[in-house]
């Protein structure tokens, strides 16, 4: 399945990809407490109300593996 990669390099690869893609995906959909008008005493205004981890979390494999496939298409039509 990962023919132009080795067992250790492929997974390294998309574990890569897989962070590089999470740093981008966090920002995304960030309500902070100033925002949202609920501010609790003693925390920082720009702290976030609600993350959606679990769905940014989903989604970021989803990207990861599409990116990865690419990046294994690549390799091997050009590799």
């Amino acid at each position: 399945m990962l023919e132009p990669f080795g067992p250790v390099l492929g997974p390294g690869i998309f574990l890569t990809i897989w962070w590089i893609s999470l740093f981008i995906m966090l920002p995304i959909g960030i309500k902070s407490q100033e925002e949202s008008g609920t501010i609790v005493k003693g925390t920082d205004p720009g702290a976030p109300v609600v993350t959606g981890m679990a769905r940014k979390l989903i989604y970021n494999t989803v990207l990861a593996v599409v990116i990865f496939t690419g990046v294994l298409f690549a390799a091997k039509r050009w590799g």
